[in-house]
């Protein structure tokens, strides 16, 4: 696994058999994790409660450290994007579009007082 919670390698054998036989699993590929529909609506109605990712992950045995925390990230994003409207999502996007934006210009106004200090 990388620094940033990546999984860069693929599921074993013995990871396999243990992720499918956890219920919140649909099935697994040595690659990817299908989940339950019924799992991914009970980890969006726990996330919107405030419950954080990983401990919902954790508690249907989907330990993070095994399965890579940024699948976790990926996931709940994903989900919560497969919940808004259309106009929800626009606005998200534009959001981050803004967040991109303002984080390119405060680092060049950083760079820009490096060069001139």
């Amino acid at each position: 696994m990388s620094k940033k919670g990546c999984r860069n390698s693929e599921f074993s054998v013995e990871e396999m058999e243990r992720l499918a036989a956890l219920p919140a699993v649909e099935h697994v590929s040595p690659t990817r994790i299908y989940y339950t529909f019924a799992f991914q609506t009970e980890c969006m109605r726990r996330y919107l409660d405030g419950d954080r990712p990983v401990d919902i992950f954790r508690d249907a045995g989907l330990e993070p450290r095994v399965i890579g925390y940024k699948r976790v990230e990926r996931c709940i994003d994903r989900w919560c994007l497969s919940h808004m409207s259309d106009e929800e999502r626009r606005l998200r996007l534009s959001r981050r579009r803004w967040h991109s934006t303002m984080d390119a210009l405060d680092q060049l106004a950083a760079e820009s007082r490096e060069v001139t200090a």
